[in-house]
């Protein structure tokens, strides 16, 4: 009955921090990914393919299985999706942490304690960005899952040393490894709170951190050598980032510097803060308690957490530098906090009811800050939304007009930039709010999209091409579309 009892609670929490702070996304649509997706399916495969990332497949064919009823239809199912498997892994990992403080009597009754630090651990900021990918986030997130579920089988093999869970631990990153290469580090990181707490001495710590580690690494070698021999992908070629590339990216790429300072300030500040003050706050009690070996772990815990973020660019497996690919460091505040109540030096005692509030508020704030992040990005992507709908619109009519001008059925569009192409509405914009509009891989996908169309791409007109090179819109303009032997030519302002 208490097993009961502790089950309803926990998911009822879990279930309700993340519909809650998803609802603001529902509010959006894709991309140009999505729609680049939408408008190039075999591109879209091979691309997944040969980045060593073939479980993403599954995520296009079921939304192009959707797709033939409504484009809009499918990127929705794609996001309920990912609403369920995100419960379904803050809720297992709230189910591995009780499990874990069984251990040393810190699980609590009613699982609240778990399912808070679940909540904080998994549903960090960072991964907003895995929810505005329709076409390839469900399996991201369940790629998130598998790391915890791999976790949970691993702390069983060493408390109840039965090797047979080692290979469905395995198993289980490796395909979170052929989902996403840089969530497979989930697996690492959410160990080290029982590893740092259960390593009584040094031979306990390397047994657990090489173990941990082959479960790992084993995964992460398999899809890289697929990497290159198999799909022979220009991403994983040895030496593709260089220190000087890391050296340089940062005052030089507008995408992630944009995103921490101007698009989501009050939360990345107030997770910054929180993680310093948190870290002080364990290392004073600490040294309080003279434990200190407690603040090397400390100090291991959040050494780990920044290596296996970056990960994927130190081993060259990415060159790609987006915010999402942040979304393991997410979990320095959440672990640490984890770490601190197995340690007691975080308490939530009934005979400490101030400390017990004190709780409750951080968490509470938490909650309204990563909700206020998620509507100021939502709000973002909904106006480049709403851009891309009306130039649809507009689009459209004017292909039907000339379809009754000339009696005739256009079937393919051709899309050109002008000398200063906008990739943003507003002076200011990332990755996540590019216009569909903005870019070159994306123009049919998003007409065919808002149209519910299914225009195909046709040939370049060089000289057309040319002359909209010479021009320089502001806004939309009739003298923009084009009609030339059959085909429909637009200029993208």
């Amino acid at each position: 009955m208490r097993t009961s009892k502790y089950l309803n609670i926990s998911f009822l929490i879990c279930t309700s921090v993340v519909i809650l702070l998803l609802v603001p996304l529902f509010m959006v649509n894709g991309g140009p990914d999505t729609y680049s997706a939408i408008a190039y399916p075999h591109e879209a495969v091979e691309h997944t393919l040969r980045n060593g990332r073939p479980v993403q497949t599954i995520s296009f064919i079921i939304i192009w299985a959707v797709s033939n009823i409504s484009y809009r239809l499918a990127f929705y199912y794609s996001l309920i999706m990912c609403v369920i498997f995100t419960i379904i892994a803050v809720y297992r990992y709230a189910s591995f942490l009780q499990f874990v403080f069984s251990n040393y009597g810190r699980k609590t009754e009613n699982g609240i304690v778990e399912s808070i630090l679940s909540s904080i651990t998994i549903f960090n900021l960072f991964i907003v960005e895995y929810y505005l990918c329709p076409e390839v986030g469900p399996m991201w997130i369940l790629a998130i899952w598998f790391c915890v579920e791999a976790a949970y089988l691993f702390v069983k093999f060493d408390r109840y040393n039965k090797p047979i869970f080692l290979l469905p631990s395995v198993m289980l990153v490796l395909i979170s490894c052929f989902s996403y290469q840089v969530i497979s580090a989930i697996f690492l990181i959410v160990l080290l709170p029982y590893i740092m707490t259960e390593s009584i001495c040094f031979k306990k710590f390397l047994r657990l951190q090489i173990l941990s580690g082959l479960v790992y690494g084993i995964p992460m070698i398999i899809n890289f050598i697929y990497s290159i021999e198999i799909a022979n992908s220009e991403r994983a070629q040895i030496g593709r980032v260089s220190s000087s590339d890391v050296i340089n990216y940062a005052p030089s790429q507008e995408s992630l510097s944009t995103y921490i300072f101007h698009r989501i300030t009050l939360g990345m500040w107030f997770y910054a803060v929180a993680c310093i003050v948190l870290s002080i706050f364990l290392l004073t009690k600490a040294i309080k308690c003279k434990e200190y070996a407690e603040t090397i772990k400390g100090l291991y815990i959040c050494f780990v957490i920044m290596i296996m973020g970056t990960l994927p660019y130190l081993m060259g497996v990415s060159n790609d530098f987006k915010p999402r690919l942040y979304y393991p460091i997410g979990y320095l505040f959440g672990i640490l906090a984890t770490y601190g109540y197995m340690k007691r030096y975080l308490t939530f005692d009934r005979s400490d009811l101030c400390e017990k509030h004190l709780y409750f508020v951080c968490f509470f704030t938490w909650m309204f800050i990563q909700l206020f992040s998620f509507v100021q990005i939502s709000k973002e992507r909904y106006e480049t939304n709403c851009d891309d709908r009306i130039l649809s619109e507009i689009y459209g009519d004017n292909i039907r007009k000339l379809e009754n001008d000339y009696g005739i059925r256009i079937c393919s569009v051709v899309f050109y930039h002008d000398r200063n192409k906008k990739k943003y509405i507003s002076n200011q914009g990332w990755c996540m709010s590019l216009r569909g509009y903005g870019v070159e891989w994306g123009e049919i996908g998003v007409l065919n999209y808002y149209l519910d169309s299914s225009y195909s791409e046709g040939e370049r007109d060089e000289e057309l091409y040319n002359y909209f090179k010479t021009q320089d819109w502001d806004n939309y303009s009739d003298e923009q579309i084009i009609y030339k032997n059959g085909v429909c030519h637009i200029c993208c302002y």
